[in-house]
């Protein structure tokens, strides 16, 4: 992918106002600093015409930068460095500036602050959701260099299962899921899913029944990694999905992977990002709020990999012995379409059923 900044974003969430507001203060402080600069090194009071920044700023930088914008987008080489060397002339006042935002957010009503801002013009959103990320896929604080993008994900009102366990849900695309994992211990009819321990999780499911074990057998891990499901209770008669929700297919979670440009990289835009759940380097950008978490999977009667892969469960079977997961792992950005045996114990993210 090129070095150079290419910004995609939707012009019609800018907020106008926010947006002179904040680049007014930023080029008034750069003007003063860069005055006080050029008295010490010999320009005297001439350098006082650099209060008058904004004026040329808005008549010079503003326009320049829409221009610049507008053709990184179309992808003309080298076009974002251009605005990264016109951009160096007020960089000295955005130390300044963060820490004004700091004390007078209203004043400076940016989000999210970098001192080394890269970008020639910071675009103050609606919504505040806008993003930058780098070409290696990482988040990058608003005014780093890197590709802008456009929000993908849209939150949806929130969901609640048979037991009251209340979800966040999210739209991707055309699709509206789960942005939790699921903790249900009951069918959708309200009979009871068999909980399982480690220790008896094969004995258990090797019978085709229905199971569910908490991760690492911890009641405290259900609210971040949800709860471990075999196959037989997803796909039992009696639904494991709440009301108006079903578990992906195998094609369901094809159109996610597609929508999100690929399996090569849709990985990285579903993980939750940090170190708090996933080992490192835990290569993500989170940038659909999917908050996948690396809850591992139960095998063999042992709580493996977690911390370091996520197994989700689709309705899809292989065979008659495995069905279809889709694995994220904690040192790359895909994710891969795997076959899981259906003893074995998964994270499950349900999807709306379409009107």
């Amino acid at each position: 992918m090129s070095e150079d900044f290419k910004f995609i974003r939707d012009f019609k969430k800018i907020d106008w106002k926010a947006t002179l507001q904040v680049n007014a203060v930023r080029a008034e402080v750069a003007g003063i600093l860069w005055m006080i600069i050029t008295m010490f090194m010999g320009g005297g009071w001439n350098s006082l015409m650099y209060i008058f920044w904004p004026i040329i700023y808005f008549i010079y930088g503003l326009p320049i930068g829409l221009i610049i914008s507008w053709l990184s987008s179309l992808g003309v080489p080298f076009i974002g460095w251009l605005g990264a060397i016109i951009s160096a002339t007020v960089v000295i006042g955005d130390p300044i500036t963060s820490l004004l935002h700091k004390k007078w957010p209203d004043l400076i009503p940016v989000k999210k602050y970098d001192l080394l801002n890269w970008v020639l013009i910071i675009f103050v959103l609606e919504d505040q959701n806008d993003l930058l990320i780098s070409d290696e896929g990482n988040i990058i604080e608003e005014g780093a260099k890197g590709t802008a993008i456009e929000v993908i994900a849209v939150p949806q009102s929130s969901m609640i299962d048979i037991d009251g366990n209340m979800y966040k849900t999210l739209q991707i695309g055309t699709q509206i899921w789960m942005a939790e994992n699921l903790r249900v211990s009951r069918y959708k009819n309200g009979e009871l899913i068999q909980m399982a321990s480690k220790d008896d999780w094969i004995k258990m499911t090797e019978k085709g029944n229905g199971a569910w074990s908490y991760v690492y057998g911890k009641k405290e891990s259900a609210p971040h990694f949800g709860f471990l499901y075999d196959w037989y209770a997803v796909n039992d008669i009696r639904k494991l999905a709440p009301e108006g929700w079903r578990i992906p297919t195998d094609n369901d979670w094809a159109i996610l992977e597609k929508y999100l440009g690929g399996n090569d990289i849709a990985g990285g835009k579903l993980k939750i990002d940090g170190y708090e759940f996933w080992e490192q380097p835990n290569v993500t950008n989170n940038v659909t709020g999917f908050n996948a978490m690396p809850a591992g999977a139960i095998s063999n009667d042992i709580y493996a990999f977690v911390g370091k892969l996520a197994f989700l469960w689709s309705s899809s079977h292989d065979d008659g012995i495995s069905a279809w997961v889709r694995v994220l792992s904690n040192d790359n950005s895909m994710i891969r379409r795997s076959s899981n045996s259906m003893l074995n114990g998964a994270s499950v993210r349900c999807i709306k059923n379409e009107i």
